[in-house]
């Protein structure tokens, strides 16, 4: 689905960028090509957790009583596949945890 919606959301970061609207986009439905063609106007970060254990644990905590397993593991093997293309085009890669400094790696994966 988010190649399909690609060139939709393409025309809202031209949108933005043409206004000077700063904006911040985040989801899972997202592709790190988005950021391509805009030069330094766009910048992305793809958070990825490859340990499916620590994913289940995550969803346990909001959804107690259910078992996550297979869940987690799709969330990993579809994180792992948008890593490989953000890589591909030169998106920085970086792990959820810890939630503590989070925001200071993200902004120094940005800032780079």
């Amino acid at each position: 689905m988010s190649d399909v919606v690609l060139p939709g959301i393409r025309a809202v970061i031209a949108d933005h960028l043409e206004f000077e609207a700063p904006v911040v986009l985040e989801g899972d439905n997202l592709v790190p090509e988005l950021a391509s063609g805009f030069g330094d106007a766009v910048r992305a970060v793809v958070l990825h957790e490859p340990d499916r254990d620590l994913v289940a644990a995550n969803l346990h905590s909001r959804e107690p009583g259910a078992d996550h397993g297979f869940r987690a593991e799709v969330s990993v093997e579809v994180g792992a596949r948008l890593a490989a293309r953000a890589r591909a085009v030169g998106v920085p890669v970086l792990r959820p945890w810890p939630w503590d400094d989070g925001l200071e790696r993200i902004v120094a994966a940005l800032s780079r």
